[in-house]
């Protein structure tokens, strides 16, 4: 007598002609990631799971057939590794941002209510607005700040010690990866500009940060007007070299202001006067 057996469950995305291995969910992110992954020469899950730096291959298996998703570390990992851009971005953040908007407060439920009602109220605009993405999406503040690949862990001290390479990569990164309207943009980009004015006026120093054409694409991002080095020597009509050493004497920082700019214009005057005089 011949006995037929009922055939196995199927995992997402399983054919009954291909059941074991190789198989990728018919998932809007499980699809993008795996042509991502290949168009970039990871043809198999342990080719990636080693350009991840996993010991295994568990993990991209589950998000290949859609047994579960990147949590925001591993996210923001695959996004530094597979370096995606435009309609590649948006077909692997979308599905993704989706999922964990959808999530809301996880399991860890209590601890995310706890972590919300102690930290501290947010001094800059800039700081709302991560306040609000952190509410909206059900994560901790750790887990936005790996989203955005920036490596702070809390409001407070980002706006405390944002550095002008941090504010330049969260108006970089955010817009898509937060999927902030054009609207939320360009606040994002006032509130950016706030930061920087404020610190400036305040007496804090850009240094060892961006430089030449990274530098001046920035500005341009911004929406207050700062000056670099060559730009303050055009505006003053004197050599670079020179806004160079005067800059540093005052001790003035890397993108100046108007007024810094009139400090900076006075010093060189005054150095002027006194060789002519000797």
């Amino acid at each position: 007598m011949t006995v037929e057996l009922e055939p196995g469950r199927l995992r997402v995305g399983e054919t009954r002609d291909k059941p074991w291995g190789g198989v990728v969910a018919d998932t809007p992110f499980a699809r993008a990631l795996y042509e991502l992954s290949v168009s970039r020469g990871y043809e198999t899950q342990s080719a990636l799971s080693r350009a991840l730096n996993l010991r295994t291959r568990y993990a991209v298996g589950g998000w290949y057939v859609a047994r579960r998703m990147p949590n925001p570390e591993s996210f923001s990992v695959l996004l530094r590794v597979l370096k995606p851009e435009g309609d590649e971005l948006e077909k692997l953040v979308v599905p993704w941002a989706e999922h964990v908007s959808g999530r809301g407060v996880r399991g860890t439920e209590t601890r995310l209510r706890s972590s919300i009602r102690h930290r501290k109220q947010p001094e800059t605009k800039v700081g709302e607005i991560l306040d609000h993405f952190s509410r909206k999406s059900g994560l901790f503040m750790r887990e936005c700040f790996k989203l955005l690949d920036i490596n702070y862990k809390s409001i407070a001290v980002f706006e405390r010690d944002a550095s002008l390479d941090s504010l330049a990569a969260l108006l970089e990164r955010a817009p898509i990866r937060m999927e902030m309207s054009a609207d939320e943009t360009e606040e994002l980009a006032q509130a950016v500009a706030e930061i920087i004015s404020n610190k400036i006026e305040g007496g804090h120093k850009f240094q060892n940060s961006m430089r030449g054409k990274q530098l001046k694409n920035f500005q341009a991002s911004l929406d207050c007007k700062t000056y670099n080095g060559e730009e303050a020597a055009r505006k003053i009509r004197v050599s670079r070299e020179v806004v160079r050493l005067h800059r540093k004497k005052l001790g003035l920082p890397l993108l100046m202001t108007d007024e810094q700019v009139r400090i900076l214009r006075r010093s060189i005057r005054k150095s002027k006067t006194r060789t002519i005089a000797f």
